[in-house]
């Protein structure tokens, strides 16, 4: 006896096909039919104790559905919350060449995402005179000047979007910050009494390193 889509989906607990999209990016019930692989624990990790894996697969072997998982997984409260950044989109200068994307350039790229990441969880929290030691706000303001006074709006955007922990909020922070990072910048200066960080702007704007 035949089965229809419909009726075989239903019999196995699908209340849609799983496989009209190609990517695992754009399947909004992912998490509800992922089946983990064996090794899937051990690339989530500990954030406590982080450690590197890569992951070599073939087109669908479920490279994707797994780093969505890990996002997903970031936001979730009984595994304990933690950071995940998604760098997988690259806005190239117009003179960009090959040999420009050396270590330091991508390590620089995810510097800039992890401090954006940091900003905008202390502007959501409430200031607290003991949340940042003086030598705290210090390097933030060092890093902030050095790696994201010259963010445009359009890498600043895109630094949001790869922020995974306030995915789905990109117009929000988009329209709360004005599209500038030196408004996020300015309001965590202010919240925490920074004091001015553009000093530290034109000290450190010739030293754009991920190294101090």
């Amino acid at each position: 006896m035949a089965l229809d889509q419909s009726t075989f989906l239903g019999s196995l607990g699908f209340s849609e096909n799983p496989f009209t999209m190609t990517n695992a990016d754009e399947e909004p019930e992912l998490q509800s039919y992922f089946v983990p692989p064996p090794y899937f624990a051990s690339v989530l990790g500990d954030p406590a104790r982080p450690k590197s894996a890569v992951v070599f697969a073939p087109r669908g072997g479920g490279k994707t559905a797994q780093k969505v998982m890990i996002e997903k997984a970031s936001a979730s409260e009984s595994l304990g919350r933690f950071l995940c950044i998604t760098y997988d989109t690259f806005l190239l200068p117009g003179d960009f060449s090959v040999d420009s994307a050396t270590v330091e350039w991508h390590l620089t790229n995810v510097t800039k995402r992890l401090i954006a990441a940091l900003l905008i969880s202390l502007d959501e929290i409430d200031p607290d005179s003991s949340a940042l030691s003086q030598q705290d706000k210090n390097t933030l303001a060092k890093t902030a000047s050095s790696f994201l006074s010259q963010m445009d709006e359009a890498e600043f955007r895109e630094t949001i979007r790869s922020l995974r922990n306030w995915r789905g909020d990109l117009d929000f922070y988009w329209e709360k910050y004005g599209g500038k990072i030196v408004n996020l910048i300015s309001a965590v200066a202010t919240k925490f009494e920074f004091g001015r960080i553009d000093s530290f702007a034109e000290r450190e704007r010739t030293r754009n390193t991920y190294v101090d």
